[in-house]
């Protein structure tokens, strides 16, 4: 367990005698921070101890390893509260301080983090999941599918030809997926 907090925000030399007996570790914690104006967030491993109902305005940026993502959907937990990201991948959202926000976007692996005392220039760097790779060959795998139906080798056509053909056709799908006919 790692235990995250703000050295100005807490008097570090305090000392609370607590009994624990059957007690949670989030209902111990509240007891030890009672009268602070501190509480806790627990994300997975990490416990946060972080200031009480103080909303702030988050800024930042949404990434990959390349550039800036467009049209992430940030979400702040527990409450009403989305946002999206614009045309530069940059965001803006009210929360608490301890909030956990989430960031998500097809193609992405979603991010949770717990919003701390920084306020602004932050950057959340999403990895891909991998679904784009996927919709593309098999999207991709379809055309090539159609395409063949149609006795067109999509390497070698030309293209006008091409797109002749396919203005002028009927695709019935369930033909697609039948085995084709062997010619004797």
């Amino acid at each position: 367990m790692t235990i995250a907090y703000n050295e100005n925000s807490i008097d570090t030399g305090r000392i609370v005698s607590v009994s624990a007996g059957d007690k949670t570790l989030g209902e111990v914690m509240n007891r030890v921070l009672a009268g602070t104006g501190m509480t806790i967030k627990i994300q997975g491993n990490i416990i946060a101890l972080v200031q009480e109902s103080k909303e702030h305005e988050y800024t930042g940026v949404v990434k990959d390893a390349i550039a800036p993502i467009v049209g992430a959907v940030l979400t702040v937990q527990g409450s009403n509260t989305v946002a999206m990201t614009d045309i530069d991948g940059k965001f803006s959202v009210k929360a608490k301080e301890g909030s956990i926000l989430k960031v998500s976007i097809l193609g992405y692996n979603e991010v949770e983090i717990i919003l701390g005392s920084k306020f602004n220039n932050i950057d959340i760097t999403l990895l891909s999941s991998g679904i784009y790779t996927a919709m593309i060959t098999t999207v991709g795998g379809l055309i090539v599918g159609i395409l063949a139906y149609f006795g067109y080798n999509y390497l070698t056509s030309n293209i006008s030809d091409l797109v002749f053909k396919m203005e002028n056709a009927t695709i019935d799908f369930m033909d697609l997926l039948q085995e084709p006919e062997k010619e004797n």
